[in-house]
């Protein structure tokens, strides 16, 4: 009695091929033994030897003449070197960049919104305790007088923010 594969698992493990395989050539239309086993393994062995000649006796398709080979490389490379001038355009700016970064003269836009950021929390935080430290000396000042030193506080607060060091080197 021949060999017999019941599973699909089992014919790729006999005939020493991939799962993928026994099951590209149970899809294939030239398959003669049905989608389930049990397969006769001698048999599925001389159709796999008989498919691959098959396929690999095929007439190979005519390739591109020479002369047009010829001119598609010369303009493959052509376009290649465009390509890598283009490339290396792109390195060498952004070198500069990183280098400009490096050195300080320029700053990531992160960096500028943590900074600003920053301010203006110190700002609220000085105009939020502005009243507090205000009202006593307004209590029973005449309407001028109120003004007057409501607009001294207030510079007074926005000198020592501007007077702050924001700006750190790096």
């Amino acid at each position: 009695m021949s060999e017999q594969a019941s599973s699909q698992s089992e014919l790729a493990r006999r005939l020493q091929v991939s799962n993928v395989a026994v099951h590209k050539w149970i899809k294939h239309p030239t398959w003669p033994f049905g989608e389930r086993g049990p397969w006769d393994v001698e048999q599925v062995r001389q159709w796999r030897k008989a498919f691959l000649n098959a396929v690999i006796d095929k007439p190979i398709p005519p390739t591109t003449p020479p002369a047009l080979a010829s001119e598609l490389d010369s303009k493959l490379a052509s376009a290649m070197q465009v390509e890598r001038v283009k490339l290396a355009q792109v390195r060498r700016k952004k070198a500069e960049l990183e280098l400009s970064i490096l050195n300080g003269e320029r700053i990531l836009v992160e960096e500028v919104q943590l900074r600003w950021g920053r301010i203006a929390e110190e700002l609220k935080a000085a105009l939020m305790a502005l009243p507090k430290s205000v009202a006593p000396l307004l209590v029973n000042q005449p309407l001028e007088q109120i003004q007057s030193i409501l607009e001294e506080q207030i510079v007074r607060l926005l000198t020592e923010l501007a007077s702050k060091p924001h700006y750190e080197q790096r």
